[in-house]
């Protein structure tokens, strides 16, 4: 699995890459352009991620923003909706009023979250 974590705090960043990196290959960003030029350059390489997993308050982009950036780079690719990637948004509990609903590609996962909350919201993704 290829996974790509982004967040500007390097504490959740690496606790984010430590849990994740036993599923795959992984790697991380500190911003949202970073995200996005990793994201492109992954399906012009033919290599996409599976999973990409960003903390929704390191930002002033709004977390709809940003899946509708990523849906974006998906209908440039023509990509199939089914075959997207993946999202776990990264948000503190007292969140919820800024949360969207999950779907079959983004869940949430409320910080503080510990390994087998991270690995049971992948595993409700489908990649697990």
């Amino acid at each position: 699995m290829k996974i790509l974590t982004v967040d500007n705090k390097l504490n959740t960043r690496d606790k984010l890459h430590k849990i994740l990196s036993t599923l795959g290959n992984c790697a991380s960003v500190n911003t949202i352009s970073e995200m996005v030029d990793a994201y492109k350059s992954s399906w012009l390489k033919c290599q996409p991620y599976d999973l990409i997993c960003i903390n929704i308050k390191m930002h002033s982009i709004s977390n709809k923003q940003v899946l509708n950036d990523i849906r974006e780079i998906e209908r440039e690719m023509d990509v199939h909706e089914s075959l997207g990637v993946k999202v776990i948004i990264a948000a503190d509990f007292d969140d919820h009023n800024m949360t969207l609903d999950s779907d079959s590609n983004n869940v949430y996962l409320y910080k503080p979250f510990n390994n087998q909350e991270a690995l049971k919201e992948t595993c409700m993704l489908g990649l697990l």
